[in-house]
């Protein structure tokens, strides 16, 4: 990967595992839009994983304190963000990137290989 595709995916994998809500926020929504892109409110990905929303946010975007910006899923590419208009409120909504949904793939396989070995 080159300087501008964003961290290095050791970095990605490191922050993944060393968060696990990071990690379930990450696999949730990646493995609820696998058919074609949608967009998720972080009430939505808490209510999935079973995690409070401010927990959800702070792996998302970086809260400053329990999770670090540069570690956040939307810092590292894999995730991304946008604002939303919904009933006069603006809402962020989140979705997969296209990098995001390969290292799922490579990830689950990985996984599947390592378990059946």
């Amino acid at each position: 990967m080159g300087e501008s595709d964003g961290p290095d995916i050791g970095h990605v994998y490191r922050s993944l595992k060393h968060s696990s809500t990071r990690n379930k926020a990450f696999e949730w929504v990646c493995d609820s839009c696998m058919g074609e892109p949608e967009w998720f409110s972080a009430r939505q990905i808490a209510r999935g994983i079973g995690c409070s929303e401010r927990a959800v946010r702070g792996a998302l975007l970086g809260d400053g304190k329990r999770y670090k910006a540069e570690d956040s899923l939307v810092s590292l590419g894999i995730v991304e963000c946008r604002e939303s208009d919904v009933h006069g409120y603006t809402m962020l909504l989140f979705s997969p990137t296209t990098k995001g949904l390969e290292i799922f793939r490579n990830n689950r396989l990985k996984n599947y290989e390592n378990k059946y070995r």
